[in-house]
């Protein structure tokens, strides 16, 4: 409350403190220090604003709007082109969608655990400083937690639940190579299995069947080895309806959507299209494909609840993914636009009825990433992104038992995703 009455009062337009204003602002003070809340976060901001606003008779203060609230529409800057040779963490812009047949070198990926310091679920608080509009880092950590995972792998009864896991592969033919996928489906026995950036050329899209499961594929047909998708269902769910594409077969041209029917929902897996290096594909994505998917998703939902799965390519909050640099140069890569999160958050609000599930188990846990850049020792550092996602309707909420990553599996540059859904 005493936030918004100093943001409001303080600076609405670079106001000067005088006068009867500064007096109230004494009393503001005054009546903010007899509060019995922790001197850090935003009362520790607020009494060094105050202290400043009050020791002078003409002060300009600064209130910075909130970079979590892009203007819709707004025209991004840029992509920024990196020195060759940078030992920084790639951007999942740089390392996603490779033509086919380029090879990308794979640095180690030795997964370590982080401990977050403690930190805040939105950069919506004012920055300290009037200087800048962009929080830092410690300003978009306060308030979070570290992640503490609801259940045990033992917990998990086949009896009263589904296990749904989605993992982007990076190349399924590649993957095929060693048994990591084997080796994830012995261990986790999941009843649906939706793999994207599969990178199978048409006549090699029945490569990689699995015993005790039913396979559904979509290829890209414009670019062969390219994108693409890939639905495992278990034989004991039975016969399921199958649809590729959107709305009609819409937008199916790069294999990106296969949407399977089953009892009590639809299970929609995507490869949403990258916005590119150079966010070359920014307007595309966000004007036209996010469009599109939203449509069809509604148009699910008349029917019947949905959970929409996938690499969705965009890390919605401040804290999902890792800080580098600055925050104004963090908002030009792909992933992390302002257009691509305001986009996100328009397909996942009240209004549409769909949730992401993680964030509605897990709303404060930072350093918790599905997807981290084969440059460097990004995965030791825990230099990562969240970008896969399960995504489902208000009417299953209550069914979701948990969601959460499976860093330690390898094969990829991202990690699958689990959901356990009751029946």
């Amino acid at each position: 409350i005493f936030s918004s009455i100093c943001c409001n009062f303080l600076a609405p337009d670079q106001a000067k403190m005088s006068g009867a204003k500064g007096l109230v602002v004494a009393e503001i003070k005054k009546k903010l220090l007899a509060l019995n809340l922790p001197t850090s976060g935003t009362k520790a901001v607020l009494l060094q604003r105050l202290e400043s606003a009050t020791a002078t008779t003409t002060t300009t203060v600064t209130i910075a709007s909130s970079p979590e609230e892009p203007t819709p529409g707004a025209k991004s800057p840029g992509g920024t082109r990196k020195k060759r040779g940078s030992p920084s963490p790639a951007s999942p812009a740089e390392v996603a969608e490779a033509p086919a047949g380029k090879k990308v070198k794979k640095g180690a990926a030795v997964e370590a655990a982080e401990t977050p310091a403690p930190v805040s679920p939105e950069s919506s608080s004012p920055p300290s400083s009037g200087k800048s509009k962009y929080p830092t880092r410690e300003q978009i950590l306060e308030g979070t937690c570290a992640f503490v995972r609801k259940t045990k792998d033992s917990d998990f009864d086949p009896a009263r639940c589904l296990k749904l896991i989605s993992w982007n592969v990076n190349g399924l033919a590649s993957l095929l190579k060693g048994t990591q996928l084997q080796d994830l489906v012995k261990r986790e026995q999941p009843d649906l299995l939706c793999l994207q950036e599969t990178k199978l050329q048409t006549k090699a899209e029945m490569i990689g069947p699995l015993a005790g499961y039913q396979m559904f594929s979509n290829c890209s047909k414009t670019k062969l080895g390219y994108s693409g998708t890939r639905i495992y269902v278990k034989e004991s769910l039975g016969k399921v309806s199958v649809q590729y594409g959107l709305l009609n077969g819409k937008h199916n041209d790069e294999g990106r959507v296969i949407t399977v029917e089953l009892p009590s929902f639809y299970l929609v897996n995507t490869y949403v299209p990258n916005a590119g290096m150079q966010l070359e594909r920014l307007q595309y994505r966000v004007k036209t494909w996010d469009v599109a998917i939203l449509e069809f998703l509604k148009d699910l939902q008349t029917k019947k609840p949905v959970v929409w799965t996938g690499d969705l390519n965009v890390a919605e909050r401040d804290y999902d993914r890792y800080f580098a640099g600055s925050y104004a140069a963090m908002q030009k890569n792909a992933g992390f636009t302002p257009e691509e999160r305001e986009s996100f958050r328009r397909m996942t609000c009240p209004e549409t009825g769909l949730v992401d599930t993680f964030r509605h188990l897990y709303p404060t846990a930072a350093h918790v990433y599905s997807f981290w850049g084969f440059r460097g020792d990004s995965k030791t550092t825990n230099s990562g992104w969240r970008l896969d996602y399960f995504v489902i309707s208000k009417p299953l909420l209550d069914k979701a038992e948990d969601c959460y990553m499976l860093p330690d599996v390898s094969g990829s540059d991202h990690c699958p995703v689990v959901l356990w859904l009751r029946k």
